[in-house]
């Protein structure tokens, strides 16, 4: 989900960096990963990974042969990647990286301060600006307006030096090559042509990383990335001795059964995926059998019918409804689903970061039914300012008594949303008003100090407590109660005071209890 592709025309082939990607039946995390698409052959090939991961970003070709990437989210919503990793886990990336396809080399390059963000646009700007491209917008916790221009460095006929030449992609975001004692661009050679003995490309040639191949999940990927397949994806044929009658070094030998029933079952990770797996038929019409079933109990998709596994297809039942179906929190957690409290939405657990990309649900539930339901409050839950402030879709309308009474009603930066009304003077939505006495009390002129002492029973700097022997709310008007003390019989016949706890905030109560 969210990876950023595009298309180069100097190797014919779309690059495809990054994303969110769904991990097991309850987990995901931003991807590091680069692939390509070859559109002659029409085959996937996996590339080095970038340093960092990251979904929400851009990916543009800047030159020929040079993909500038930058921005988006690294942060996966995990505590301990946090702790392993804080640079990594930041919410927002300003970074930038380019991407040099011939030499398949990733570098880090500076970018300017305070330009951290996500889901901004990104183009090349061939007729306006050639060899620049625009990124504009984005979201860092607030929309933004601005924009960036990338622009790359000296053109390849500058360079007088074979080592400059060929480090003008790193430093300069061109792709050169050295040939014939001069510096050109790659894209006046041509790819296939920079390969050439008497053309020089790259200061090391790239060569197999044996990461790579681990990366390859299939047949045809491994294959393609020149790595040997025999039920997995190694860096050698050396490693496949046991294999041999599995082996494939080449496209063309990868069957139809390379890939195992486990591996084939293994890629779905929700029960609905993994029973829409089905065998091939002659007829469009007619569904398979079902190759896979979903096991309630290790919360995994299975292959049916083999020989380590004796239960039948139809001992794994129907699939439970799908989390968006549910319409509350405690049917919801009952699933393996997350409860959105703030959106009142239920989504799968891998599918958290998909489903509010840009923090758009503020409180949430993931397991234990109705006992640990997060409680989200509404606006209109709110008694103070400052409580009112801490919700992010919340303002405060004033009731401009200068006590510090008011509503904390749904909103945004310019008014609250219809069908509320508030005065633009009295609505405030980044700061509260200076004067926060809770309606118990004004402030001296020109400062934000409530006279003393307080009304209606209440006390504190804010009148934001009930005196000593009452009990209640103050908070934006709330009345402070009189506790009153019932008298019993102590153990020598004299009188007793029993059981005076105070009263909960803001509910009725019995003025007082009798004991024996």
């Amino acid at each position: 989900m969210w990876p950023h592709g595009a298309y180069c025309p100097l190797t014919r082939r779309v690059f495809l960096h990054g994303g969110l990607l769904s991990q097991s039946e309850a987990t995901q995390a931003p991807s590091a990963a680069l692939h390509e698409y070859d559109i002659e052959e029409r085959v996937w090939r996996p590339l080095p990974s970038a340093n960092a991961p990251r979904y929400l970003h851009t990916a543009t070709f800047v030159t020929p042969g040079v993909m500038l990437v930058f921005g988006g989210n690294a942060h996966n919503d995990s505590a301990a990647a946090a702790v392993s990793n804080p640079a990594g886990s930041k919410c927002y990336s300003g970074g930038a990286m380019l991407y040099d396809v011939r030499c398949q080399k990733w570098h880090d390059i500076p970018s300017p301060k305070g330009s951290a963000r996500a889901a901004a646009a990104a183009v090349a700007l061939p007729a306006v600006a050639p060899h620049s491209v625009l990124i504009h917008g984005g979201f860092d916790g607030r929309l933004r307006s601005d924009g960036l221009l990338y622009s790359a460095g000296r053109a390849c006929d500058t360079i007088t030096s074979s080592a400059a030449c060929l480090h003008n992609a790193r430093l300069g975001a061109r792709a050169c090559v050295w040939r014939d004692h001069a510096c050109v661009p790659i894209e006046d050679v041509g790819y296939r042509s920079s390969f050439d003995r008497n053309v020089r490309a790259c200061i090391e040639e790239p060569i197999l990383d044996e990461h790579r191949c681990l990366s390859g999940d299939s047949c045809a990927a491994c294959a393609a990335a020149g790595c040997a397949w025999c039920g997995a994806c190694m860096s050698s044929a050396a490693y496949c001795p046991r294999h041999r009658h599995q082996m494939a070094l080449s496209i063309e030998e990868c069957g139809a059964s390379s890939e195992s029933a486990r591996e084939a079952c293994g890629r779905f990770h929700s029960c609905h995926a993994c029973h829409k797996h089905t065998a091939a038929t002659h007829s469009t019409d007619e569904v398979g059998p079902r190759l896979c079933y979903w096991d309630y109990e290790t919360i995994k998709c299975r292959p049916a019918n083999i020989t380590e596994d004796v239960r039948s297809v139809s001992s794994s039942g129907a699939c439970s409804a799908p989390c968006a179906t549910y319409q509350a929190c405690s049917n919801c957690t009952a699933e393996e689903c997350i409860w959105c409290a703030s959106a009142a939405r239920c989504v799968d657990k891998n599918a958290y970061g998909a489903s509010f990309p840009l923090g758009g649900c503020r409180a949430w539930s993931s397991s234990g039914g109705a006992s640990t339901c997060a409680m989200w409050r509404p606006c209109a839950a709110h008694a103070s300012c400052a409580s009112c402030r801490s919700e992010p879709a919340c303002g405060w309308c004033d009731d401009g008594g200068r006590g510090g009474r008011g509503a904390c009603l749904p909103g945004g930066a310019a008014e609250p949303h219809a069908p509320h009304v508030c005065p633009a003077h009295r609505w405030h939505f980044t700061r509260c008003p200076l004067c926060q006495c809770n309606g118990h009390s004004v402030c001296a002129e020109g400062g934000g100090r409530c006279v003393q002492p307080c009304g209606g029973r209440a006390v504190g700097a804010r009148c934001e407590t009930c005196a000593p022997g009452h009990w209640g709310d103050p908070l934006n008007g709330g009345r402070c109660e009189r506790e009153y003390l019932v008298g019993g019989r102590g153990a020598g016949g004299g009188g007793a005071l029993r059981d005076l706890r105070p009263r909960p905030l803001g509910r009725p109560a019995e003025r007082g209890a009798l004991r024996a």
